[in-house]
């Protein structure tokens, strides 16, 4: 082939690359700060991939008077350890039908998080209906399902810390 024909063919593929496809989700990079970047549906991804990384705490962090509430996730080393720095890999995906957050959290490697602690820490919520913890230990990961009351808009960022563990905010 001609190389002018397969410049303008490599030109015309990184062009149509660029183009989201009909009906995909939008991807976001998660940050590592609060920026009021709220998302009614899509996916954010963040963390770094290849550590590893444990789940020590989830709370929860009611503000009545903003009318919103955090979710944080405090995370841990491969062995148990406040982790210090960068959170390990995830990837949250907003839905509305049904209105829901599936946070996937890859190479998890042990939880002191357990679903009934789950299910306790949130039957007051004022926003969160029910929710559910699912590990894959064979994979290696686990998915926190955040079943909401009604659609909502989430913030998701990273929390990096060299203080006190890193966290994932919802």
């Amino acid at each position: 082939m001609n190389k002018q024909i397969i410049y303008i063919l490599s030109g015309i593929s990184l062009l149509l690359a660029g183009l989201p496809a009909e009906g995909a989700s939008t991807y976001k990079q998660a940050l590592d700060k609060k920026i009021n970047a709220y998302v009614n549906e899509g996916v954010v991804v963040g963390g770094r991939a290849g550590a590893g990384f444990s789940l020590l705490s989830v709370r929860r962090d009611l503000s009545p008077k903003l009318g919103m509430e955090r979710i944080i996730l405090d995370l841990g080393d491969l062995e148990g350890r406040p982790l210090k720095g960068k959170v390990g890999y995830f990837q949250a995906s907003i839905e509305t039908n049904p209105p829901r957050l599936v946070l996937d959290l890859a190479q998890l490697s042990r939880s002191a998080v357990t679903e009934g602690k789950l299910k306790r820490a949130f039957l007051k919520s004022p926003f969160v209906r029910t929710v559910e913890l699912v590990a894959d230990p064979e994979d290696r990961s686990a998915s926190l399902v955040i079943y909401f009351k009604q659609p909502m808009a989430v913030e998701v960022f990273e929390m990096p810390s060299y203080k006190k563990a890193s966290r994932i905010v919802i």
